[in-house]
């Protein structure tokens, strides 16, 4: 079951969403990972795409504003979320993978498969339930929302040592860059 925004209480049963979980602190997107690179049967590292997995400290915040105007978020949350210093932690296990975003106010924490849809209660902005699908494009992972906010999703990609992060809604474009601490 995941909680809702707060954690006080249970929203909807996601059997796929197995370690999702909020505390009383505010974020926006955030992952961690420490996880090692993926293995096969035979224990050779497996030939994913791109290696997620490290932990992320925002750099550069874009046009925060007008994403959270476009998902309908109040003006003192959106104040208040502004200010905040996002750490990702992204943990990848060959085509699983649990992002989870931690600030001083708010945690979020969400697991998925790629190319699996599963139902997301997007508790780190509007605490909305949408389904969603994450793919691969070559290095990139794209996810498409699909809930009452048109036109959503995010993609992520590496640069260098810097983790790239678009979130897009109803037209209005975020642009995230965070920097690898581990």
């Amino acid at each position: 079951m995941c909680s809702n925004m707060w954690g006080k209480h249970r929203i909807h049963p996601c059997p796929i969403l197995r370690h999702y979980k909020t505390s009383n602190a505010l974020s926006l997107t955030l992952f961690t990972s420490d996880a090692p690179p993926a293995k096969s049967s035979e224990g050779q590292t497996a030939n994913m795409p791109a290696d997620y997995n490290g932990t992320w400290d925002i750099i550069s915040n874009d046009n925060i504003d007008g994403y959270m105007v476009a998902l309908g978020i109040d003006f003192a949350t959106r104040k208040i979320a502004s200010l905040l210093k996002p750490r990702k932690v992204i943990k990848q296990d060959g085509d699983s993978f649990t992002f989870q975003t931690v600030t001083t106010l708010k945690n979020y924490e969400c697991s998925f498969k790629i190319g699996e849809e599963f139902d997301e209660v997007t508790k780190g902005m509007d605490n909305r339930l949408c389904k969603s699908v994450v793919t691969w494009d070559n290095d990139k992972l794209v996810c498409v929302q699909k809930g009452e906010k048109g036109n959503r999703g995010w993609v992520h990609w590496i640069q260098g040592d810097e983790l790239h992060l678009e979130l897009k809604c109803e037209g209005q474009v975020c642009k995230q860059i965070y920097k690898r601490t581990q």
